[in-house]
């Protein structure tokens, strides 16, 4: 295990140091957001202590997602300088016929085309991602507010202040229909 623990240990994940107000009693923190902005995070008077008690607290926890053979992730570079904006695509002769010819019907450049599938196809699947995620919520929201009204019921019934001559009014139906 200590092999291990010194391979992670000499790995370069980038550290973000902030400096603190004085309402935050000063000094600095400093963190590995790669491994948990809220886990791995330390504190010191100066940018060195911060950075050391870091080390120490990077070490102990590094140690103990090994001993539970927890997965840690690799450093990840994100420097803007590193992406050029260029780059080699290779695809099938029909389909670089086929972006030729729509490149050209839409009087733009192959390059142009291009970018814009990219750009056109990156966006519509945030926006799926997003509306799934709205749809499941409201679905969960809807199954919860059935489930309140008919706890609700229940506890009607129990305490004899429901009878079948109550107009039934169900909140989630309005949601449902708006739905």
């Amino acid at each position: 295990m200590d092999k291990q623990l010194d391979y992670y240990l000499n790995l370069n994940y980038p550290i973000e140091i902030t400096a603190l107000s004085e309402e935050e009693n000063g000094g600095y923190s400093a963190c590995i957001p790669q491994l948990g902005r809220n886990a791995y995070v330390a504190y010191g008077d100066t940018i060195e202590e911060a950075i050391t008690n870091l080390n120490d607290v990077k070490k102990e926890l590094l140690k103990s997602q090994l001993i539970n053979r927890s997965h840690i992730p690799l450093p990840v570079v994100s420097n803007e300088e590193e992406y050029s904006g260029k780059f080699i695509l290779r695809v099938p002769k029909e389909l670089h016929h086929s972006l030729a010819n729509k490149a050209l019907h839409n009087n733009v450049s192959l390059n142009q085309y291009t970018q814009y599938l990219l750009t056109y196809a990156l966006t519509s699947s945030s926006y799926e991602e997003m509306i799934s995620s709205c749809s499941t919520k409201i679905s969960k929201m809807l199954q919860d507010m059935r489930e309140l009204e008919y706890h609700f019921e229940g506890m009607l019934i129990k305490s004899g202040s429901y009878s079948n001559s109550h107009h039934k009014y169900s909140v989630y139906n309005d949601y449902a229909e708006a739905a």
